[in-house]
């Protein structure tokens, strides 16, 4: 399933604290979970394959821009 369960996403916030884009600020409760390889791709509902993004970096990640890790 790519439904994120809760205790998932409070996974993924606890690490991720806010979007994932390098140099972003956005917090947590305003980011979108994103499936690093596409679910439909066969990418797991994981917390390895999720990362938080805003709703402008998730935008960008879905039209294939280069996705930089933070460090």
């Amino acid at each position: 399933t790519r439904v994120i369960s809760p205790a998932l996403r409070r996974a993924l916030e606890l690490r991720d604290q806010g979007c994932a884009h390098p140099g972003c600020r956005m917090p947590a409760r305003f980011c979108d979970a994103h499936h690093i390889t596409h679910w439909a791709q066969g990418g797991q509902t994981t917390l390895a394959n999720l990362r938080l993004l805003c709703r402008h970096h998730h935008r960008q990640a879905h039209h294939h821009q280069p996705y930089p890790r933070k460090e």
